[in-house]
């Protein structure tokens, strides 16, 4: 049986998760509907990399308003302002299928969704307990990166054409309305919730920080680049829903054994292990001669990119009072942001053709890799730090 305080604990944190599961459901369909749906509303298929970008533009400059939302209309009221506001991107987008409008829209979809990404996650974190915020982000992962996967399987399901797949996500951001809507007593207390200084930044985690650009550079292309390159550049263009799900179930199932490794090993070791794996990920994408190949590639590949942005999160929050745990949060994000406006337009830039996108991921997460190492042997040629509490 469940004691009083654990009831209440999990009554706190439900109303956030089952607002973010249906959320991130609409959300998974919706990334890879747009650079997909693009040539049914006559539109250029050159628009993809500048709507990813806008998108993340939005998310940027929503992280950098979170703080003050929620601190005027607390957790509950602006996770629904939230919603509201992405909901009404999505409708514009089909009754307006211009590229200016497009542009526009995705960037306010971005601020919409940077401001459910720090209500929900500050909302979970804002715990005492550095092992219990550890489990809560795990969860947070698991949740939101399932959701995206079950959201590609829509791919295949609904198309990526004409009214229906816009009215699916709509319908599916109203019902995560529900949750915000109908649970009164759901939100956190209300609090003060203090601004970082510039000491306060100074001493984060610095391979926090990277770790979280470098997850941006990643996921932005991923996101916003890859189902057209499986589309465009491979024989498996009508397994995309499926092969596009395999990369967000790969960090799914990942992120369990990440919350375990990382309350339990140094946290910059772990981050350049991960980004290794991810570089033998990207590399062997070249070399898939089946599906199942292929598969398994973006597989691991999506348990790689997917896992270095709760480790630095993690890596952040350790030790921190919880009245800044909010601004960390939006900080990690506004991070995060900046990688993903950067990543697609970088990867496009980089390479010839989108074909050699394997090859901008393996740059990136091997830069990754040299600079975690380096900095881990720096860390110990000065101290011996335990691994809780990391370089």
């Amino acid at each position: 049986m469940l004691t009083l305080s654990e009831r209440s604990a999990l009554h706190g944190i439900f109303s956030p998760l089952l607002g973010l599961a249906l959320f991130s459901v609409a959300s998974g369909y919706l990334m890879s509907l747009i650079p997909l749906a693009l040539v049914s509303f006559s539109l250029s298929e050159a628009l993809s990399p500048w709507l990813a970008s806008a998108y993340f533009g939005g998310l940027l400059l929503g992280a950098l308003k979170a703080q003050r939302l929620i601190s005027r209309c607390l957790h509950r009221v602006s996770f629904i302002i939230c919603l509201v506001t992405l909901l009404a991107s999505v409708l514009l987008m089909y009754f307006f299928p211009h590229a200016a409008a497009w542009l526009v829209l995705r960037a306010i979809a971005g601020a919409a969704t940077a401001g459910i990404f720090v209500v929900v996650e500050s909302w979970l974190l804002l715990v005492d307990n550095d092992k219990q915020r550890t489990t809560r982000l795990a969860l947070y992962m698991i949740t939101l990166y399932a959701g995206n996967a079950l959201g590609q399987l829509l791919i295949s399901a609904f198309g990526v054409s004409g009214l229906i797949p816009f009215m699916l996500v709509s319908g599916l951001l109203a019902l995560a309305l529900i949750a915000p809507l109908f649970t009164a007593n759901a939100s956190v207390p209300a609090a003060q919730h203090q601004s970082l200084s510039l000491s306060d930044i100074a001493r984060l985690s610095k391979t926090g920080l990277i770790a979280c650009l470098v997850s941006g550079l990643v996921l932005g292309p991923i996101y916003g680049l890859l189902p057209s390159y499986i589309s465009q550049f491979t024989n498996w263009k009508g397994d995309l829903g499926l092969l596009m799900a395999g990369v967000i179930l790969g960090g799914v199932l990942v992120q369990p054994l990440c919350g375990r490794l990382s309350a339990n090993y140094n946290k910059t070791l772990l981050q350049a292990v991960i980004a290794f794996i991810g570089v033998a990920a990207a590399l062997s994408m070249l070399l898939a001669e089946t599906s199942f190949s292929l598969a398994v590639s973006l597989f691991v590949l999506g348990g790689a990119a997917f896992s270095l942005y709760p480790i630095a999160i993690s890596q952040a929050c350790l030790n921190q009072s919880t009245d800044k745990i909010v601004a960390i949060t939006e900080m990690m994000l506004i991070i995060y942001s900046l990688g993903s406006i950067a990543g697609p337009l970088v990867a496009e830039l980089a390479s010839d053709s989108l074909a050699d996108l394997p090859y901008y991921f393996g740059a990136i997460l091997g830069s990754s890799t040299v600079y975690m190492l380096l900095m881990l042997a720096k860390g110990a040629g000065r101290r011996h730090i335990p691994p809780t509490l990391d370089v």
